[in-house]
This record gives C-alpha cells, sequence and structure tokens, in this order.
C-alpha cells in the first residue's frame, strides 16, 4: 500500500465515476469513505497543500507537480479507498493507479526514487489522454486533479461536464489514441 500514498492525478471524468461509486456504497461504508476524504482534506490544509491543490494553474510544470508530489508522499497520507492496504476499489481505480507498474520490489515503494523504482515504460498513458478528454473530443488543455478532491470537485460541477452517448465517446476516445500512437511513432522514427 506505499504507492497508496501518492498524489494521485485523476480525470474530470473519473471525479465523477468515483462519487458516483461513492453514492452507492451503503451507508456506514459510505460515511467511513467519506470520512477518510475529510480527514486526509483536513491533513493536507494543516500542512499548507490544500490550497495549493485547488489551485491547478500553479502545478502546470513537471517541476512543481513533482515537487508537490514528493510533499503529498511525505506526509504519508493513505488514499481514502485504501482499506487494510488494500485498494477497496480496485475493479474501479483510476487509470493512473492502473498505468503504475513497478517490477522492483514493494518494499522500494516506501522511498520511491529513480533508483529504487523500476517502471515498466508505457508507449502510451492512456490517463494523460484522458486529462483532456473532459470535452468529450480530447481537444482541451490537460486538465486534472488529485484524487482527495474528487467528491467535492464532482458535487460542484458534475451535472457541467458534456454528455455524449457512450458510443460516440468512446469513438472519440479511440481517435485520440489513434492520434496520439501515431504522434509517438512518428517521433520515435525521428529521433
Amino acid at each position: 500500500g506505499a504507492c497508496c500514498r501518492q498524489l494521485v492525478p485523476i480525470s474530470r471524468a473519473e471525479a465523477v465515476q468515483l462519487a458516483e461509486l461513492v453514492e452507492g456504497m451503503p451507508a456506514e461504508r459510505q460515511a467511513a469513505v467519506r470520512e477518510r476524504f475529510r480527514s486526509t482534506l483536513a491533513a493536507l490544509a494543516e500542512h499548507g497543500l490544500l490550497a495549493r491543490l485547488r489551485r491547478p494553474g500553479l502545478l502546470k510544470t513537471l517541476t512543481a507537480r513533482r515537487k508537490i508530489g514528493e510533499e503529498y508522499f511525505r506526509l504519508s497520507l493513505p488514499c481514502p479507498f485504501l482499506e487494510e492496504e488494500s485498494c477497496s476499489i480496485y475493479p474501479h481505480r483510476p487509470l493512473t493507479c492502473r498505468e503504475y507498474l513497478v517490477t522492483s520490489p514493494a518494499e522500494n515503494c516506501r522511498e520511491p526514487c529513480p533508483d529504487t523504482i523500476e517502471k515498466v515504460p508505457l508507449p502510451v498513458k492512456f490517463s494523460e489522454l484522458l486529462y483532456t478528454f473532459g470535452d468529450g473530443f480530447g481537444a482541451q488543455a490537460s486538465r486534472w486533479m488529485p484524487l482527495v478532491l474528487a467528491l467535492e470537485w464532482a458535487a460542484r460541477h458534475a451535472c457541467k461536464e458534456p454528455v455524449f452517448p457512450a458510443p460516440q465517446l468512446f469513438g472519440n476516445f479511440l481517435a485520440l489514441v489513434s492520434k496520439t500512437v501515431k504522434k509517438a511513432q512518428v517521433q520515435r522514427a525521428a529521433g
């Protein structure tokens, strides 16, 4: 569960999906999950990170994202969905979590750095495509949020997101994936 103490970026669509997942939980479990979200946000506020996480414009550069990610990890705040060191929503986990593939020993995740963590390289990260997909086409600037802000964001914005029939949305996403893969192939061939 060490990797479940990292800052997890999610898309707006995933925030809505996670909020709906929590809403559908039995009352007692829902209350426990909501309390874990609340206590995590309180801890982030206490350490001065919450205000910065709520201002994504401050996190546009890779350096800024890495810095806040390291600060977040040092707090050792478990994901609100982590129960008994296991993901309680594993079949519904965000794409970023699905893409976090490492081959190094689990104990190395307590102090993750390039020297200790061996990631499996992915030719395309679908999560990064999903961050641009809030418009249903993948034409907008990358927009992500930390998982810990999912419930509050969804409560304010869920009904404002564009809605497409599932087949059209899936087709739009596949077109974006195809375009991205072709671009990566061209870059590899030129490089």
